[in-house]
């Protein structure tokens, strides 16, 4: 195992500089520690030995940089994450969703698939696969075609397992999955089901008409300016009483958001945009 390269806080800056030269991508408002480490250890994993050389490959081949930034994405972890979480959406926020008309869901958080996944399930439990629409973002097209894939290996199956039956999903976890190789593919008919579109939180458009926006502990890894400035587009992506989950490791606490977002269930990070 190759040892991990430590870069400088210059070097850091001249290849965040030389990107947002290149390709106008800004890492400024990324949570400096952890965007650091995680470009440190894919220096350390490619085959150029220095920063000089590897940020001369970033800015000469767009392929590089692009599957750069699909490595520097933080990984959904798991699939039912947090199952109390999925319990609420099951229970109480899609049946107060297929209460309404045409009701649209918008998933911009997922990096590799699991929170898809775990959506596409519980909706198809509860016989609403094909009554919410479902859209799934990302900054890369190379991580949404991951999402497609719904490629699992081992051991994020066998944790995802366990949060299934916590979760007390109606069929064997199993049954969704095909095993190949050690690894287990999501069943097809399941990921043909969402739209896919390639969306910058940072810089493009969101979608409107959103009743639901599953966003979960994806805001801890950006500072404050692009926090304020997501949660600014979401809210606004919302209709009034949409709902916004964000997770069980981040708040709107100090975000002055009192009169846009109604704060459902703390614990769950639940939270529902306000009429005003």
């Amino acid at each position: 195992m190759s040892m991990l390269y430590r870069l400088t806080i210059s070097d850091f800056r001249k290849i965040t500089a030389s990107i947002k030269s290149a390709y106008d991508f800004d890492f400024s408002n990324f949570a400096l520690t952890s965007i650091k480490h995680r470009f440190e250890r894919h220096i350390s994993e490619s085959k150029y030995p220095d920063v000089d050389s590897f940020n001369e490959a970033l800015c000469t081949d767009q392929s590089f940089y692009k599957n750069l930034l699909s490595k520097l994405s933080v990984p959904d972890t798991e699939m039912f994450r947090d199952p109390e979480v999925w319990q609420e959406l099951k229970h109480t926020i899609f049946p107060a969703l297929l209460k309404t008309e045409k009701p649209r869901i918008w998933i911009p958080g997922s990096n590799s698939g699991e929170e898809v996944i775990s959506c596409l399930m519980v909706l198809e439990e509860i016989g609403a696969l094909n009554k919410i629409e479902v859209l799934v973002s990302n900054s890369l097209d190379l991580n949404l075609e991951r999402i497609k894939k719904g490629v699992i290996d081992s051991r994020i199956f066998e944790i995802s397992r366990a949060n299934y039956e916590r979760y007390e999903g109606k069929l064997k976890f199993s049954e969704y999955f095909v095993e190949k190789a050690g690894k287990f593919i999501m069943k097809p008919d399941l990921l043909a089901v969402p739209k896919y579109e390639v969306i910058d939180l940072g810089k493009n458009h969101v979608p409107t008409s959103i009743n639901l926006c599953i966003y979960r502990n994806a805001m801890i890894y950006f500072n404050k300016t692009l926090q304020f400035e997501i949660l600014d587009k979401v809210h606004k992506s919302l209709v009034h009483g949409g709902y916004l989950l964000i997770g069980v490791k981040e708040s709107l606490e100090g975000f002055n958001v009192d009169k846009r977002f109604i704060e459902l269930n703390t614990g769950e990070g639940i939270y529902k945009r306000s009429f005003m």
